[in-house]
C-alpha cells in the first residue's frame, strides 16, 4: 500500500508566515484604493446634489443667470441665505445652530486646522447624507459663488484634497471640476473703505489716493472720484 507523506507542522507555518507577510503588504495597497473610490462617488454625489440645487434657484428667476436669484441678492444675511438655501436642499444642521461640523479637525500639509472655524464662510450646512457645504463670503463676487465640500462629513481622512474641495458656479450655473487643495491658505482679512482703495492697481499713469471718505484717482494731475467714473 502506498503511503502519502503530509506537510510537517514546520511547513505549514513557513506557508501562513508567506501568506501572512503577502497580504500584509498588499492590504493597504487595496484597502486605499477602496476607499479612493468610495470618495470618488461620494464627490461626484455631492457634485451632482450642488448643481441640482442651484439649478432649481436659477430656474426660477426671470433671467438664467446666478447673480438674479433670491440667494445672491440675500449677500451676506446669513438668516436669508438659510432660507433660500432650505427651500432646494434637505438641511439636517446648520451653523446658525450648532452644527458639529465645526468642530471637526482637518489636516492639511503642514498644519491641523477647524476648517469650518477657520474659513471665511456666509453659511455652512449639512444635509441627510453628512455632506458638510459651505459657502465662501461674497461668494467670490456677484457673478459666481464659491461653495467648499466635505462629502462624508466627520468620516474619516478629512483631509484637504481629500474628502474637502472647492467647488466654483459661474453667472450661467455651470458647475466646475472640484478643486482639491492639500495647503490651507487662510481668508484675507476683510478690507476697509480705505485699505481696499489704496491697494488698487496704478495704471496708465494714475495713482489712488483716500480723502475726504473717498476714493479717487488722480490721472494727469486731474482728479476724478471713482464713485462718479469707472473704476480702474
Amino acid at each position: 500500500m502506498k503511503r502519502f507523506r503530509g506537510f510537517t507542522l514546520a511547513e505549514v507555518l513557513l506557508v501562513l508566515a508567506i501568506v501572512g507577510v503577502v497580504a500584509a503588504l498588499t492590504m493597504p495597497v487595496l484597502i486605499n484604493k477602496i476607499n479612493d473610490k468610495v470618495l470618488e462617488t461620494q464627490h461626484k454625489k455631492a457634485r451632482a446634489v450642488l448643481a441640482n440645487g442651484v439649478k432649481m434657484m436659477i430656474a426660477k428667476n426671470t433671467t438664467p443667470f446666478l447673480k438674479d436669484t433670491a440667494l445672491k441678492k440675500c449677500r451676506e444675511d446669513r438668516e436669508c441665505i438659510a432660507a433660500e438655501i432650505k427651500k432646494e436642499f434637505k438641511v439636517v444642521d446648520d451653523n446658525l445652530s450648532s452644527n458639529n461640523a465645526l468642530e471637526i479637525n482637518y489636516e492639511f500639509d503642514d498644519q491641523d486646522i477647524k476648517f469650518w472655524k477657520a474659513g471665511d464662510f456666509d453659511y455652512i450646512f449639512t444635509v441627510a447624507d453628512g455632506s458638510t457645504f459651505g459657502i465662501l463670503k461674497n461668494g467670490g463676487d456677484k457673478n459666481s459663488l464659491l461653495v467648499v465640500v466635505d462629502v462624508n462629513g466627520s468620516k474619516n481622512p478629512n483631509r484637504g484634497g481629500s474628502d474637502l474641495c472647492r467647488y466654483e458656479f459661474d453667472d450661467h450655473g455651470t458647475l466646475s471640476e472640484p478643486i482639491c487643495e492639500t495647503s490651507y491658505e487662510p481668508p484675507r482679512p476683510e478690507l476697509t473703505p480705505e485699505e481696499e482703495c489704496l491697494s488698487r492697481l496704478n495704471e496708465f499713469g494714475c495713482q489712488h489716493y483716500w480723502r475726504n471718505n473717498e476714493c479717487v484717482y488722480e490721472c494727469h494731475n486731474i482728479e476724478v472720484p471713482i464713485s462718479k467714473e469707472n473704476k480702474l
